[in-house]
């Protein structure tokens, strides 16, 4: 070699097709203990009165960051900001993972899944049903 530095990419190799499918096992592990605990969380902790302000607030910030995150992306990743960004990210991810440990002090057993009863039975509650007139 003439003094060039060897090509180091490891893009269209198998290691590249490693990261994808590791990547996509990683989305959706996350996205198996994302779904079916945030919405019942909130339903659990909203009084009943605010219950749909409680669920539209909650997929509005969802929302928000399918939205958001692409553009902060796109803009940091076309203004060749990648370092900032991959630090920006594992910042944010460590800051969940603190704020997830302070707030599950925080959120009561009963909407943690603590305290929840033996059998789905004890857990219902009967309420009568409103008579329908078919006439």
């Amino acid at each position: 070699m003439d003094g060039a530095r060897p090509d180091r990419t490891v893009a269209g190799t198998l290691v590249a097709a490693f990261g994808v499918v590791l990547f996509h096992v990683l989305f959706g592990f996350g996205e198996t203990m994302f779904q079916p605990t945030i919405p019942a969380m909130t339903n659990d902790l909203a009084p009943d009165h605010l219950r749909g302000r409680y669920n539209a607030l909650s997929s509005g910030f969802f929302q928000l960051g399918g939205i958001a995150g692409p553009v902060v992306a796109g803009f940091m990743l076309r203004h060749d900001q990648t370092v900032a960004f991959i630090v920006m990210v594992a910042a944010g991810c460590l800051s969940l993972i603190g704020l997830a440990l302070v707030l599950e002090r925080r959120i009561p057993s009963r909407a943690n899944g603590i305290d929840a009863p033996e059998t789905e039975v004890e857990g219902l509650v009967e309420r009568p049903h409103p008579v329908v007139d078919t006439v």
